[in-house]
């Protein structure tokens, strides 16, 4: 996951990462890019939904499984 945050500031400098250039990035490493602002809160809800959904995908739901195989009830 490609975070770019403190979107809420875009308009006070031109210091900043174009989203095309995140964007492209993000897909060259086979990553999600998401724009966010904490301050506004911007992109957080998405942005933590597709964390909890993807560490539930890969990490829980394989050991919820495995343990519904070894369990004989």
């Amino acid at each position: 996951m490609l975070c770019g945050n403190k979107s809420d500031l875009l308009e006070l400098t031109n210091d900043y990462v174009q989203d095309e250039a995140a964007d492209k990035i993000a897909s060259e490493h086979q990553m999600k890019y998401f724009k966010t602002s904490a301050f506004k809160g911007d992109g957080i809800d998405e942005m933590l939904d597709y964390t909890i959904e993807q560490v539930y995908q890969k990490k829980l739901k394989p050991e919820f499984d495995a343990a519904k195989l070894g369990d004989s009830t």
